[in-house]
């Protein structure tokens, strides 16, 4: 489904990305690991064209994207969630669920997935960090994508909230849709999981399922530490 192969990226002279690469298959779930700076975001956001790149290219669907823009591949069927919070502040959810869903899609199976039924009278301040993410979320997932790239979708909030966004993702994936999400909660990413990505050094090497991840020679020691617990 997305696709970005052998990118490089440098800011001001630094090398952040040197031929480093991501991919996500239909029915699956693909997990984006790494140490702060590593790299991540700045992979994602050349994924969806709001970073160009020095080398590499980007395929969606299978078609290649000389000039990758987020607008235009949202409308072939990607979204993206930001890490920073993006909702509007003055409204409430009722009217950013109103002007985001397709005419041919309810929102309401979505919103109930997504535990959100009775804050939609709420605005964006008004709600806890897990409410919120969940909020964000549902903006994508009211539109049917295809494929989501989500930035840190459990950073801060509590693991009931976690818990709640791996089955969601979960059902999307088993519906057939296709996923790669990244962050730093290692614990809840391995659990949503299909294949791993680690970034490090400038690129990205695949290391398996979860299972698989868990037990690789450097990846474990490098990345997940001594006192990761199975």
């Amino acid at each position: 489904m997305i696709e970005v192969n052998s990118a490089r990226k440098s800011f001001n002279g630094r090398v952040v990305l040197d031929g480093a690469s991501l991919w996500s298959h239909r029915g699956e779930i693909t997990a984006l690991l790494g140490r702060n700076g590593c790299g991540k975001t700045t992979l994602l956001r050349i994924a969806v064209g709001e970073l160009g790149c020095e080398g590499g290219n980007v395929r969606f669907r299978g078609e290649y994207q000389e000039r990758p823009r987020l607008h235009r591949l949202a409308r072939m069927g990607l979204g993206f969630l930001p890490a920073r919070e993006y909702l509007p502040v003055g409204r409430t959810l009722r009217e950013t669920f109103a002007v985001c869903a397709w005419p041919d899609y309810p929102a309401e199976p979505v919103l109930a997935e997504l535990n959100l039924g009775d804050r939609l009278d709420q605005m964006p301040h008004q709600l806890s960090g897990g409410e919120l993410r969940r909020a964000e979320l549902a903006t994508l997932l009211i539109r049917r994508p295809l494929c989501l790239l989500v930035d840190e979708p459990f950073r801060g909030i509590a693991p009931a909230d976690c818990e709640l966004i791996i089955a969601v993702l979960r059902r999307y994936a088993a519906a057939g849709g296709s996923a790669v999400v990244t962050g730093h909660e290692a614990v809840f990413l391995l659990a949503v999981a299909d294949q791993v990505l680690w970034c490090h050094d400038g690129t990205t090497e695949s290391v398996g399922g979860p299972a698989e991840a868990v037990v690789h020679h450097r990846f474990r020691p490098a990345y997940l530490g001594a006192t990761w617990r199975d």
